[in-house]
């Protein structure tokens, strides 16, 4: 609790944790109880072999051969993989890419593995069932020391960025293969809006932690949802507008979907939100957003998206339109504008 900010609220996250380790202890000790330690072994490993047997069954309906894709980035950096397929195996070669930064966009191998598994898991059975077993037929190779599988202290702040940016590289070229079965491109990034400060009537510490919601990809037989967390998303959630006011001390102007201009498409991408949120009291803003130059991706000839953004108002009208930042002090009468991407078309209207 002391090295915390929000002392009460991580003595209650972790009591829960406490409490569902100890509840799933003791669900495991009544089943072995009930039927006996090699039924359960046995269980877990006839999982296993089910997970796999689904695996194998989809990735024969895959296209087979090795497919390469690269692509820019916001920054500049161009990306690039390799994809080979053939019944026994997928693999997603990931060597070759850009040397890991003295900057928070790194990950793990462990996230480029996560990565890699989701879109397996979507290609060859996308069901609620997943275990280790899924993944059996999944290889993933990665280079040490570059941004797909870090080394040493490298920073990882935006790490989960990252792991977005790759997945949606990776599901974009497997659209151009299947485009009858895959989406369209999303909004493509966690957004993450994090507000501190002191509540400008009580004086107590706050920190919200929000994710935005955008719009996804249309298919071949629907538009894209609206205002939907990313594919990557994690555990947070954006804050309802009654608690950002009364908990935070932050006003919300509104919260609305963004308009869709796309008359070509033959179905129309999703739509992303537009927000405005105005602390009463000073506070610090931090937040990434990526997906924030080069526009969300159609598919089978439908319209591009458009991009995520952030933007501070202040006072006296000047404007800074931001990506990411870092340590940005908000007054009041400042105003923060938010914009998430609608999604990306799918098809050509006749």
């Amino acid at each position: 609790m002391v090295n915390s900010r929000l002392p009460e609220f991580v003595e209650g996250d972790l009591w829960s944790q406490v409490a569902a380790g100890r509840k799933a202890e003791q669900r495991i000790k009544q089943l072995i109880e009930t039927y006996g330690a090699d039924a359960y072994h046995g269980a877990i490993e006839a999982l296993f072999v089910e997970g796999e047997r689904r695996a194998r069954a989809g990735l024969k309906a895959l296209p087979k051969g090795t497919f390469t894709v690269e692509e820019e980035q916001d920054d500049g950096a161009i990306w690039h993989a390799t994809v080979t397929i053939t019944d026994e195996k997928f693999t997603v070669d990931l060597r070759g890419n850009p040397e890991q930064r003295a900057a928070p966009y790194n990950t793990a191998r462990d996230g480029a593995v996560i990565v890699c598994q989701t879109l397996f898991k979507g290609l060859t059975d996308p069901t609620l069932f997943a275990n280790s077993g899924s993944f059996r037929p999944l290889e993933v190779i990665t280079e040490p020391g570059t941004i797909f599988d870090v080394r040493g202290t490298a920073p990882h702040g935006y790490y989960f960025e990252t792991r977005m940016r790759l997945y949606d590289m990776l599901c974009r070229r497997m659209a151009e293969l299947q485009p009858d079965k895959l989406p369209a491109g999303h909004f493509a990034s966690i957004c993450g809006t994090v507000l501190a400060g002191l509540h400008p009537d009580t004086g107590r510490r706050y920190t919200m932690v929000e994710p935005q919601m955008g719009g996804w990809g249309a298919t071949a037989t629907r538009d894209g949802l609206d205002a939907m967390y990313s594919t990557g998303h994690g555990d947070t959630f954006n804050c309802p507008v009654e608690i950002c006011e009364a908990r935070y001390g932050i006003d919300v102007g509104y919260r609305r979907l963004n308009e869709i201009s796309d008359e070509t498409s033959l179905h129309k991408g999703g739509r992303g939100l537009s927000a405005s949120l105005q602390p009463r009291a000073q506070a610090v803003l931090s937040a990434g957003y990526s997906r924030n130059r080069i526009p969300v991706w159609g598919s089978a000839g439908g319209a591009n998206g458009d991009t995520n953004g952030i933007s501070v108002v202040r006072k006296d009208g000047g404007r800074e339109d931001y990506s990411f930042v870092s340590g940005c002090v908000i007054m009041p009468g400042d105003e923060i504008l938010i914009h998430t991407a609608n999604g990306g078309g799918w098809g050509k209207r006749a």
